[in-house]
């Protein structure tokens, strides 16, 4: 079992910081083959968060609260998309590889910062 070779904390990490480098790696390629390589792995390596986050608010969080902190979390979805979208649409005008490097050093940011804080966050 991958979540207890990990554990489920580090897998989080790395579930979000692994495609975050792979983006980063994408920026600076021009292969087409590379890309789709790296761009599969990507989602592969992201889509093992979505089962782990449904198995961990499912064990973690009560019934009566379930369904607002899922409304709550797919709300915070939509407002990022909403943010970032128009931001990554322009630099995209600029230069689709500096958009892709853009999102790739946010994610990594964001993976770092979480696991910096996450004694608070999950006390």
């Amino acid at each position: 079992n991958i979540e207890s070779f990990f554990g489920i904390k580090n897998l989080f990490f790395i579930s979000g910081f692994l495609p975050g480098i792979m983006f980063i790696c994408m920026s600076f390629l021009d292969g087409i083959y590379s890309i789709i390589i790296l761009v599969i792995l990507a989602a592969s390596i992201k889509s093992l968060r979505t089962p782990l986050i449904s198995h961990y608010i499912n064990n973690e969080i009560g019934n009566e609260n379930r369904a607002t902190i899922l409304s709550t979390i797919s709300m915070f979805q939509r407002l990022s998309i909403l943010i970032f979208n128009p931001i990554v649409g322009h630099i995209c005008d600029i230069s689709i590889n500096y958009a892709i490097l853009f999102l790739g050093i946010f994610v990594v940011a964001v993976c770092i910062i979480l696991k910096k804080f996450e004694k608070f966050l999950l006390a």
